[in-house]
């Protein structure tokens, strides 16, 4: 089912750039709307601003140099000069999941999840630092894609891009950037990446129908020896070494990514 999933989240893909690059041609003149259309060639390989990660004993050998709530404040301020209006993080909306947990490592963590009709948002927090191990921002498969939701599909992934750079320390213009990743680790039997000391993953849980199966963009801190360790790809190699990408994804490297105060997109309630 796994395989089946990803062959419908990338012809999702296409049809969700397909409809925005459509859109942006007869909507293109619409006041308000942001648009960014940097492909990967065009914003090189970003380096962040300053170090954002710092060692760790937990399994990763990392934390972000970030606690949960001055990430909700970051990203929140890039979102919004992104167009977001008043969508936004209420840093009162987490909730802890789990608290306690143990990893490999012996070090414990809390796992918080944050739940509207925009999204889903997922933080593993060092328990002891307050500092955050990885984040998380997905959705259901359904509602990913489905073809009526283009308009939240674009804000998912326009999301995903802000994760990463807020986590980190990236410039607001490498949003598309990380975003580009992301759809990348769509691809069958590559679904996750090593760029700047992170991991860059998609997770896909599941269920009985797309309905219950779940789909989560996730960022992790994680020492340089973690790479090889891992067997990780690097994403600089992998994108250098596709320069001229099959048929079925010319489409996803260049995505346009709109940010609008509304959607109307209904994201499932939360199951306790």
């Amino acid at each position: 089912m796994k395989k089946l999933i990803c062959v419908i989240l990338i012809i999702s893909v296409l049809f969700l750039f397909a409809s925005c690059n459509q859109s942006e041609g007869e909507n293109g003149s619409q006041a308000g709307k942001k648009e960014y259309t940097a492909s990967a060639d065009e914003a090189g390989y970003p380096n962040p601003l300053s170090q954002n990660w710092e060692e760790s004993n937990n399994a990763t050998g990392a934390r972000f140099n970030m606690t949960l709530k001055e990430y909700t404040k970051k990203f929140n301020e890039m979102y919004n000069s992104l167009g977001g209006g008043s969508q936004q993080i209420d840093f009162s909306g987490w909730q802890l999941q789990s608290e306690g947990q143990i990893d490999e490592s012996g070090v414990a963590y809390d796992y918080y999840y944050y739940s509207d009709d925009m999204v889903v948002l997922t933080a593993t927090v060092e328990q002891k630092t307050g500092k955050i191990i990885n984040l998380g921002c997905g959705t259901t498969v359904s509602v990913f894609i489905d073809e009526k939701n283009t308009q939240y599909q674009s804000v998912i992934l326009a999301m995903t891009g802000i994760m990463a750079c807020v986590a980190g320390n990236y410039p607001v213009d490498n949003v598309t950037f990380f975003s580009n990743l992301y759809i990348n680790t769509i691809a069958e039997n590559n679904n996750s990446f090593w760029y700047n000391n992170c991991i860059y993953l998609l997770n896909v849980e599941e269920g009985e129908t797309d309905d219950e199966s779940t789909m989560l963009f996730r960022i992790v801190a994680a020492s340089e020896n973690i790479e090889k360790d891992w067997n990780l790809v690097n994403y600089k190699t992998y994108m250098e070494e596709n320069t001229t990408p099959p048929s079925s994804q010319k489409e996803t490297t260049n995505p346009v990514l709109n940010l609008q105060q509304e959607t109307e997109a209904n994201f499932p309630e939360e199951k306790n």
